[in-house]
């Protein structure tokens, strides 16, 4: 679980009290990661930017709840290195290329709702763009994303038993847990991988789809099923064996009926039945 915006700029905050007042030189020497903390922790203007944009996309995300409540931004992640401009005056203005992810909680509807953006910087001094990506709280990265729900969409239409025309796409993420060696699942990043569900709408219909990201040495490989319960119902057919087939009852005979064409009346059970008379042929 990530730390939370407000929890992780404290933390910051202690930390800046150690270090003293921060220059520009000073800035110059920090890592990515650092710097964007201090930006985070610092830039106003954005950090009510990223909680406005998260709410906008909040209602065009999930569909399932109509009433967002308050909105606590959380702490940002970084992909490479980020650039950010000189500050001697100590305002922390926008990196000026680079790009990272925002991540917002949102409560509503009894729950709490994870909202994800890309922030791609921009050199011209304007505030950076923000993205959507998959709410919830999917590790993957954005690039992986997109891969992701890819397969999990295949997944789905391997096992559609209706033949839907509709193509699957994923609507939200949650963590499951994290690998262990013994194939187990623990809390804690072991660091053989981890597995999360991911929600799709299908036909109406949202489609539960488990993923596996194991790495590979160099990424990490990825595998999607769908939740069991949660299959497509697929007609079987019973295979036939001859124990399976009833018995064919023979036909009744078709009684004996006289030249008018009238059924014969039945012999008396108590007598033999007459033997038929033969005719002389016609001269």
């Amino acid at each position: 679980m990530r730390l939370t915006y407000k929890a992780g700029l404290f933390v910051l905050a202690l930390g800046l009290i150690a270090l003293g007042p921060l220059h520009a030189q000073e800035n110059e020497g920090t890592d990515s990661t650092t710097r964007l903390m201090q930006f985070a922790a610092n830039n106003v203007d954005f950090d009510k930017t990223v909680e406005a944009r998260a709410l906008e996309l909040f209602t065009k995300q999930i569909t399932a709840c109509a009433t967002p409540e308050k909105a606590v931004r959380q702490l940002p992640r970084t992909y490479g290195e980020l650039q950010f401009p000189k500050d001697p005056k100590g305002q922390f203005p926008y990196p000026t290329q680079g790009v990272w992810s925002e991540h917002v909680k949102i409560k509503g509807c009894g729950r709490i709702w994870s909202i994800n953006m890309l922030a791609v910087a921009r050199d011209t001094g304007k505030a950076p763009l923000l993205l959507a990506l998959m709410p919830g709280d999917t590790l993957a990265d954005p690039a992986v994303q997109k891969t992701t729900e890819r397969i999990g969409a295949t997944a789905i239409k391997k096992a559609d038993a209706e033949s839907c025309a509709d193509d699957a796409f994923a609507t939200y993420s949650k963590i499951i847990g994290y690998l262990m060696a013994d194939g187990t699942l623990t809390k804690k990043d072991a660091g053989h991988g981890w597995f999360e569900e991911w929600t799709y709408k299908f036909c109406q219909k949202d489609v539960p789809v488990q993923v596996a990201f194991t790495p590979n040495g160099g990424g990490y490989d990825i595998k999607a099923r769908i939740v069991p319960s949660a299959m497509p119902k697929v007609p079987t057919q019973k295979p036939v064996t001859a124990k399976d087939i009833p018995a064919q009852k023979s036909a009744a005979p078709e009684p004996a009926r006289d030249r008018s064409g009238e059924p014969k009346a039945a012999p008396s059970p108590l007598e033999p039945e007459a033997p038929p008379i033969k005719m002389d042929p016609l001269n």
